[in-house]
């Protein structure tokens, strides 16, 4: 199974399965990639994106070489579960209200 992750212009990330390797070779299923992993990420992009990136990020059996979009979005996600769980509880993340401009 030929998987990669994409962006949508809806602003969704999404597993798609290739129906063939691209020429340059952006996704090879090889080494440790191919024994299954593909299935699980894309059951878990199929429910929710948010359920695909925590897979990516909290999975430590990924840690071998990903396709670079599984390892783009893997850091991505890692990372804003590093911020989420600094931020203190109870603190205000929502932006500061402003005055409409007077006219």
């Amino acid at each position: 199974m030929n998987l990669d992750l994409a962006f949508t212009p809806t602003g969704h990330v999404v597993a798609i399965e290739l129906a063939a390797q691209t020429p340059d070779g952006l996704v090879e299923a090889s080494g440790d990639w191919a024994d299954g992993r593909p299935k699980k990420v894309a059951k878990a992009f199929d429910g929710w994106q948010g359920e695909g990136l925590f897979l990516l990020a909290t999975e430590r059996r990924f840690d071998g070489p990903l396709p670079p979009s599984f390892f783009y979005w893997r850091n991505f996600a890692a990372r804003y579960l590093t911020a989420l769980c600094h931020t203190p509880d109870g603190a205000d993340t929502r932006p500061a209200h402003l005055p409409p401009p007077e006219p």
